[in-house]
């Protein structure tokens, strides 16, 4: 037989799940972050991106990964964020920050000492349209 519920137990039960939901979706957008990143097998697509529109982001793939993930011990996603420091004198050319990260890496014989989580960051210049910018030296517009 079936119970039923007081106004006073629906709204202590609409309550919990209204308490529980906030910490749930926290739970699933964390583990989504890799998963939700476009699959690049190279640098170039991103790089592109950036320069064109300030941001892109994705995850390597391919060979290039099995290669890094066989060499650092690690079978999780190698994250790339690309980000337009500024313009280029160049159209359609930027200062580029890239920053490449992967976690779960083991330590190696050769780098006993190499923590779990990893990154690299750098700045490169690069265009739109897939080429390094014609001049060397340029300062923003």
């Amino acid at each position: 037989m079936a119970t039923e519920l007081t106004p006073h137990r629906r709204t202590w039960r609409l309550g919990r799940a209204l308490l529980w939901f906030p910490a749930v979706a926290l739970l699933a957008s964390a583990g989504a972050g890799a998963a939700s990143r476009e699959v690049v097998s190279s640098l170039r697509p991103l790089l592109m991106q950036a320069a064109a529109s300030g941001h892109a982001e994705g995850v390597l793939g391919g060979a290039a990964a099995q290669g890094l993930s066989q060499a650092f011990g690690s079978t999780e996603p190698i994250e790339i964020d690309v980000a337009r420091l500024h313009a280029l004198r160049e159209p359609g050319c930027a200062r580029l920050r890239v920053v490449t990260r992967q976690t779960g890496i083991h330590p190696t014989a050769s780098a006993p000492a190499m923590a779990a989580s990893q990154a690299m960051t750098y700045d490169i210049s690069f265009c739109d349209r897939g080429t390094f910018p014609k001049a060397t030296g340029q300062t923003a517009r």
